[in-house]
């Protein structure tokens, strides 16, 4: 398999956003926790959820590439939380989809 170089450190960078971002939005959603803000809590809880689980198939996604097996990114997942194998296979293939076309 031909990946990619480009497109591998750019999701490596997206990941690295990704992960401030969440540390970001964790800090806000604990302010407003404190000052009882409601509905703000309600909207960063949804966006930081949407980001985490963003963040979790692209890490995969990221494991898998570099050559990690998948029980050694995550050890234990409970029924109704497996990842979305359609969207890390996606992932997968934009990084290598250019140098296939190379090749070809």
């Amino acid at each position: 398999m031909i990946i990619n170089r480009e497109k591998f450190f750019q999701l490596r960078d997206e990941l690295k956003k990704s992960a401030s971002t969440i540390r970001e939005l964790k800090a806000s959603f604990k302010n407003a926790q404190r000052k009882e803000l409601l509905p703000k809590v309600r909207e960063l809880l949804c966006e930081l959820w949407k980001i985490q689980l963003d963040c979790r198939h692209k890490h995969i996604a990221y494991a898998l590439l570099k050559g990690r097996k998948y029980e050694s990114v995550e050890q234990c997942t409970h029924r109704g939380n497996e990842p979305d194998w359609k969207f890390i296979q996606s992932i997968w293939d934009s990084c290598r989809s250019v140098q296939n076309e190379r090749a070809s």
